[in-house]
């Protein structure tokens, strides 16, 4: 299971159409356009287990993150909102803290529970690429 801070999410809708692009992570999908802008779309699944997404999204929804821009992160389903507290949260082992986008873990209800920030998942000329020219 994963989380994200309530205070990133703008909003959830349906997966829309992605155009991939060259030269980024195998799990950034492509970019969407989402309310006007475009936005990378990550793949939750791809950018835990490493592999490429295999060219589908998830049929579930997408959640809608900013950072100044938007993004999206591509899920199998959105569970609901909970409030986990600061306490729980654990900083991640060596072993875990090169997974992209992965800030720190916790058990929630018995399950593995990832917190992710996908700002961080992004390389920086990622972003750079998706500001449009001025």
């Amino acid at each position: 299971m994963c989380a994200v801070g309530l205070e990133q999410v703008v909003e959830t809708m349906r997966p829309q159409p992605v155009r991939a692009l060259a030269g980024v992570p195998a799990y950034v999908t492509g970019v969407a356009v989402i309310r006007g802008a475009p936005a990378p779309v990550l793949s939750v699944g791809a950018l835990l287990d490493g592999d490429s997404p295999g060219g589908d999204l998830p049929s579930a929804r997408l959640v809608m993150v900013g950072r100044g821009q938007p993004y999206a992160f591509a899920v199998d389903e959105v569970i609901g909102i909970r409030t986990v507290p600061e306490q729980v949260w654990r900083e991640l082992p060596p072993l875990l803290r090169s997974v992209a986008g992965v800030t720190a873990f916790a058990a929630v209800d018995g399950e593995p529970t990832l917190f992710l920030d996908a700002a961080r998942a992004l390389p920086g000329d990622t972003w750079d690429a998706l500001e449009p020219d001025r």
